[in-house]
């Protein structure tokens, strides 16, 4: 009956499988499981090994030793085994494979499971424009490296601050007053598990279920989510190339307790909203008594100007949160990003944040802390502007060259992707280019994710930041190869024009279910 795994020490496979044996009923309560000697001498194993394995099952309450009769399956055991062990339970009654959840549980659960869905790319490809990836080059490891070294040795070993390291939230502070034109204290500044841990807080403290957020179309699916998790009311206000339509405000979103807005590179389609609609947008929510959520998530890079001022930097005491992140800017893996709050929110969340995890890693926070104090971070930025600005003006270059007056490029001037609207190319075969092009691996992706309820012109999201300009002339050339096999099967009559609907879904070939 005892059969040892092979993981691990030998007495821990020993107590491992009896205590297997004793939750299927292989050795009933009040049964006398051999002595030490016989099981050693069976088994071939060491005395000492079995007895090891009989002391840690003895305290555990598998077993129990009575003086002078020997050792036995735990006679305490007869009737909770029955009660809690499904291998043991023959009674279908007591088993439940489904979890009782709350309701704010099942909500949380299902849109965490539409979002990772998502968000998950497939297996990267030789080519892959995959979006919001960044990689630090070898100068920038190698400062790092050189830091994380000598915080390391600093005995880094207590909880640490709730809202952040110290050093770190003056960095940021004073990086934020410079760089974004927001003037606040580092007191003001909460360090988080990167931008989607700052949108869940925001939803936590702020929303109650049923509350109306107005939020763009289309929108960032992690923010969506969040707050359909929250059991929010969503209020979608049109995007164009000027960013979130506001007027659109005053006749839709009364009684609105928040929006969020991605203004300086809205995601997905690279839209940037001007001085006006910030001013306006700003002027709403005072009138409403609602805050702004501004995700500044890529702000960081801007090829035809220097980064724009934030939202929370245009008025005193605005009632604007910061939203911002390191995984643009750096790398993802980090999992640090930031909350800039008013004032009056800082208590709240510092206590939220403190219910949740206690704080992020002090060793990670002190490194990026020194790497900004001593002007590494902007020195690595500088870089990274050069080396995306490259790879973007080759990304547009080539499109130009390959597709011309087939596609329109938006969204090019700042971050680390932009749009490609497919204007002569049926909806329903978006989903066919995209296929054909993993087939000759590279992989695209499509825009209609993001739109939550309007069907969206044809297009594509291409991320340029982890692509060399070679890897992307040859991806553009495949897509574009791709891309005149399609159109030559539509002029046959093969698929479905734009604005009619078709057998695999709406216009764009995206099934109703995904979008």
């Amino acid at each position: 009956m005892i059969q040892l795994d092979g993981e691990g020490t030998k007495y821990a496979q020993l107590a491992r499988g009896f205590r297997d044996a004793i939750l299927r009923n292989e050795f009933p309560p009040g049964v006398r499981i051999p002595g030490t000697r016989a099981l050693a001498k069976d088994m071939r194993l060491s005395r000492n090994v079995v007895l090891a394995a009989y002391e840690q099952l003895l305290a555990e309450g598998y077993l129990e030793s009575r003086p002078k009769s020997g050792t036995f399956v735990a006679q305490a055991l007869a009737n909770r085994l029955l009660e809690v062990c499904p291998k043991v339970a023959s009674d279908a009654r007591i088993r439940s494979d489904q979890p009782r959840l709350s309701r704010s549980g099942s909500r949380a659960v299902t849109e965490a499971g539409q979002a990772r869905a998502l968000s998950l790319f497939e297996q990267r490809l030789p080519i892959d424009f995959e979006y919001g990836i960044a990689r630090p080059d070898a100068e920038t490891i190698c400062e790092l490296g050189r830091l994380h070294g000598r915080v390391i040795r600093q005995a880094v070993y207590d909880y640490g601050d709730t809202m952040g390291d110290p050093a770190l939230r003056a960095e940021l502070a004073k990086h934020l007053r410079r760089h974004r034109g927001v003037a606040i204290d580092a007191e003001q500044v909460i360090v988080t598990s990167g931008s989607q841990q700052g949108l869940d807080l925001c939803a936590r403290i702020l929303l109650d279920p049923g509350d109306r957020v107005v939020v763009e179309q289309p929108l960032y699916q992690g923010a969506r989510h969040v707050f359909n998790a929250a059991a929010a009311q969503l209020v979608p206000i049109a995007v164009d190339d000027q960013g979130m339509q506001v007027a659109a405000l005053s006749d839709v979103a009364k009684g609105a307790r928040m929006a969020y807005v991605t203004p300086s590179h809205q995601f997905p389609t690279g839209a940037v909203m001007p001085l006006s609609r910030r001013l306006a947008l700003l002027a709403w929510a005072r009138r409403e008594q609602a805050y702004l959520i501004e995700d500044d998530y890529d702000s960081e890079f801007r090829y035809d100007c220097g980064p724009l001022q934030a939202i929370a930097g245009l008025a005193s005491g605005a009632p604007v949160i910061y939203v911002g992140t390191f995984a643009k800017s750096l790398t993802p893996s980090l999992r640090l990003g930031l909350l800039a709050l008013p004032k009056s929110l800082v208590g709240p969340f510092r206590d939220m944040k403190w219910l949740i995890d206690r704080g992020n890693p002090g060793v990670y926070q002190r490194v990026i802390a020194a790497f900004m104090a001593n002007g590494g971070y902007e020195r690595h930025l500088r870089r990274m502007n050069r080396r995306y600005a490259e790879r973007r003006a080759c990304l547009v270059q080539a499109l130009h060259s390959e597709l011309g007056a087939e596609v329109e490029v938006a969204g090019a001037n700042a971050g680390t992707h932009l749009v490609v609207w497919l204007n002569r190319l049926s909806g329903s075969a978006v989903s066919e280019l995209i296929s054909g092009c993993r087939q000759r691996g590279v992989g695209v992706y499509s825009l209609a994710p993001y739109y939550a309820s309007e069907r969206p012109r044809p297009g594509l999201l291409l991320g340029f930041s982890a692509l060399d300009p070679e890897q992307i002339q040859q991806g553009v050339a495949i897509l574009a190869q791709i891309y005149r096999g399609l159109q030559a099967s539509n002029a046959a009559g093969l698929y479905t024009p734009v604005g009619l609907s078709c057998a695999s879904g709406g216009s764009d070939g995206v099934p109703d279910s995904v979008v």
